[in-house]
């Protein structure tokens, strides 16, 4: 299994949201989340942080990428072969040997879109995915802590509970303890989890044949 980077991961994190340029416009996400909030040390590898980005503001997290040198264009979404579109579904950097996501996020009527893509070393195909959330703001999926002085925006516990639910993953079922031990608001819990059933995805692969099993 490994021995645990969890101060590695939160490092790059508190590094991140510190950046003149990237403060406030990034949205902490996933498994790293419950351990941010609570101040335990998660004892596990952390493959990669997933961060969300409104769309507005992904041109600065490019920005930044490549003014650390962190930047590749087969990391970037918007230079993939078969997104003929060249519509925006995130890109990737690596961090200290961390994969950190940077994934779009927009909001529309009545509810909010976020954008990605699934890399063929992490699920073993490449696509393009697209996540609708109805009846729901973003500022309503969002919170504010202060991890060693420092103001991080993240997806609340609720949310991060909410996602890792649909997950059978050991990691995932962790993760939620955590949650259900430090604490978090049932009410809010059950009022996102019964507008967020309806989240609709659509997964776009790289290869023609695996399209037709995702329409």
């Amino acid at each position: 299994m490994g021995e645990s980077n969890y101060a590695k991961v939160k490092g790059i994190v508190l590094e991140l949201c510190a950046d003149r340029e990237l403060r406030g416009k990034l949205i902490i996400a996933g498994g790293t989340v419950p351990y941010l909030v609570s101040g335990r040390e998660s004892g596990r590898v952390h493959s990669d942080i997933d961060v969300v980005v409104e769309q507005r503001d992904m041109e600065a997290v490019r920005t930044y990428l490549k003014s650390k040198h962190l930047y590749e264009k087969d990391m970037d979404s918007r230079e993939f072969a078969f997104n003929s579109s060249r519509l925006d579904y995130g890109v990737n950097g690596v961090i200290d040997g961390v994969t950190v996501n940077f994934a779009p996020c927009e909001e529309h009527e009545g509810g909010v879109s976020q954008r990605n893509f699934l890399t063929k070393e992490h699920n073993g195909f490449q696509a393009l995915v697209t996540v609708g959330m109805e009846r729901v703001a973003l500022k309503e999926m969002v919170d504010t802590v202060l991890v060693e002085g420092r103001e991080i925006r993240l997806y609340r516990l609720e949310v991060v509970k909410i996602m890792k639910e649909k997950s059978k993953k050991r990691k995932d079922k962790e993760d939620i303890a955590v949650i259900e031990a430090f604490g978090y608001d049932g009410q809010v819990y059950m009022d996102l989890k019964r507008r967020l059933k309806t989240m609709k995805f659509q997964i776009k692969p790289e290869n023609r044949l695996l399209r037709f099993l995702f329409r």
